[in-house]
């Protein structure tokens, strides 16, 4: 070999080593150091696990220093009083996160107390329901702390109490976000048919079917009342896995008996779902107009919009969905086409 072509081969020979030498790194990597990375992950999470028990037990033996006093009784009164204080306390940037940290106790004692709790739970759930807005923070509280005690009957309070018109509003929605925490399909599916069946004004056909159920845990012969902050359940059933959301919203878009706040929370899901179908019922909802629709504020978030090259009456939400890619510079729009009938339910037909 001559020196000029010993001369051409030290690069490639440099490439290799280098190559050689990247491999065996990564090679080592692999089968050396990630298991290794895996292993003291897995130990720092057990050791997590392992001090949160022992914080929970040192909760419970706070409240079982008396041994005259039932232990679960007292943590119940200790979140009861906590909880009461902290929906007192509205918000504030001093006292909330310390009442918090005081609540946090109970929490962690009612954890490690276990399942055996649930029931105790319940019952002091049912005996605030009976004192009307005075207890309001407990009641919120006991339903979010149930999931912790007991996955599978909270999941099944959260249903009935959703599920159930007499409920205040703010317990249906603070059930809702409970539900899409344990059973998303669940949530989604009952959210549906309460946006199918009810209104801000509450429940406006008895045949729903969610009322079939036995509302075993609650108090009977409460009444339906109005549903405050109804426009919620448009959020949380998009949160769900229900697979008929745009369906959904488009029936609801064609009801009449919806508030501002709803219709407002309705065209956003529309225009987070991208729902080109909603294109022409929103150009015939502008032009005739249902219900809450036709109020000044509505007609403002349908306004056309001047950059549009719809035709009169093609509104904003309509247009911003509508768009297709930009073919020769320009953005070319999709013509609107008629609602085909069979497709979704009409105002006359609708649930």
């Amino acid at each position: 070999m001559t020196q000029d072509q010993r001369d051409d081969s030290r690069p490639a020979l440099t490439f290799l080593a280098a190559f050689a030498v990247v491999a065996g790194l990564l090679a080592w990597a692999q089968l050396v150091l990630l298991p290794r990375m895996r292993s003291v992950e897995a130990a720092f999470a057990e050791q997590g696990r392992r001090l949160e028990a022992i914080e929970e037990s040192l909760a419970l033996l706070h409240f079982t220093r008396e041994p005259d006093k039932d232990s679960l009784h007292a943590i119940l009164d200790y979140i009861e009083y906590w909880a009461g204080k902290l929906a007192e306390s509205g918000q504030d940037l001093v006292l909330y996160p310390k009442l918090e940290e005081r609540l946090a106790l109970g929490t962690k004692a009612l954890r490690a107390y276990g399942p055996d709790a649930f029931q105790a739970l319940q019952r002091r759930f049912v005996a605030a329901l009976s004192e009307g807005s005075a207890k309001n923070g407990l009641k919120a509280k006991l339903l979010e702390l149930a999931k912790d005690v007991d996955r599978g009957q909270a999941e099944e309070l959260a249903v009935e109490v959703l599920t159930n018109p007499s409920m205040p509003s703010f317990l249906r929605n603070a059930a809702a976000r409970e539900l899409l925490v344990l059973d998303r399909t669940k949530a989604g599916d009952l959210l549906r048919e309460i946006l199918l069946y009810e209104s801000h004004k509450g429940l406006r056909k008895p045949d729903a079917p969610y009322l079939r159920q036995d509302f075993h845990r609650l108090p009977a012969g409460m009444a339906a009342q109005s549903y405050m902050g109804y426009w919620n359940n448009v959020m949380y059933y998009l949160q769900s896995d229900n697979p008929q959301k745009e369906d959904t919203l488009l029936a609801l878009l064609l009801q009449p008996y919806h508030n501002v706040s709803t219709y407002g929370a309705i065209l956003n899901g529309l225009q987070q779902l991208k729902s080109r179908r909603a294109v022409p019922y929103l150009k015939q909802l502008f032009d005739d107009p249902v219900g809450d629709l036709g109020k000044p504020s509505m007609r403002m978030k349908m306004k056309p919009r001047s950059s549009s090259t719809w035709r009169p009456g093609g509104v904003r939400l309509a247009c911003r969905i509508s768009l297709r890619p930009r073919e020769g510079g320009r953005e070319r729009q999709a013509a609107p086409r008629p609602p085909r009938r069979g497709l979704l339910l009409s105002p006359s037909r609708a649930p």
